[in-house]
């Protein structure tokens, strides 16, 4: 096992634990409001999203197959998509906003949303995203173009964030962190290839 997998292995562990904690919490607590039960979801759904992450690199050490690679990979750029749609619907649950600016966001959010999980399931044939090489994992030309509805969503949250003067200080820092560290992170990423920092901001 190379060093980068362990790391990767013990991210994911790590993350599981926490992110239990909070499921478990979620879970016990009477009288949830709407945007727990949303935030329920999103939890649960990480502690999915961590876990496959966990057990693939668990399979890569002794399988390296192109199609295993690519199907996990496309499961994978999926799952993000999904995690940036729940955290979306926790935020618009969460945020005190107009129904008219609730619904236009969600319309766009939706559309959106399915264009890049097509485009993601498309590229399984095609590789413009992504290939395989050997068993390993290779960036295509339009990578950076794959994470363009996470960014969005992302900017979107961040200026409801800013602008919401509902929100007080604490909430407002805890939303504008939860955007601006994946940016960061992804940045870091393209230079520490193999690491899952993604995973850990």
């Amino acid at each position: 096992m190379n060093i980068n997998v362990g790391i990767n292995i013990t991210i994911c562990g790590i993350g599981i634990m926490i992110f239990l904690v909070h499921v478990f919490n979620l879970i016990l607590k009477r009288n949830k409001r709407p945007d727990e039960k949303w935030l329920l979801v999103f939890m649960i759904f990480n502690v999915i999203h961590f876990t496959s992450y966990l057990v693939f690199n668990i399979i890569k050490i002794y399988y390296t197959r192109d199609t295993y690679v690519i199907s996990f990979y496309t499961n994978f750029y999926i799952m993000n998509n999904i995690e940036v749609f729940l955290l979306f619907r926790y935020i618009l649950s969460y945020m005190t906003l107009s129904n008219n600016l609730k619904k236009k966001l969600s319309i766009f959010d939706i559309i959106l949303f399915t264009i890049f999980v097509l485009s993601d399931v498309i590229n399984a044939f095609f590789g413009f995203y992504f290939h395989a090489e050997n068993g390993e994992y290779t960036r295509s030309k339009f990578m950076v173009t794959s994470q363009g509805y996470q960014f969005i969503m992302f900017m979107i949250i961040l200026a409801l964030a800013i602008f919401n003067k509902k929100l007080n200080k604490r909430e407002k820092a805890a939303f504008i962190l939860y955007c601006l560290l994946p940016f960061i992170a992804i940045i870091l990423q393209n230079h520490y290839k193999g690491y899952a920092l993604a995973y850990v901001s």
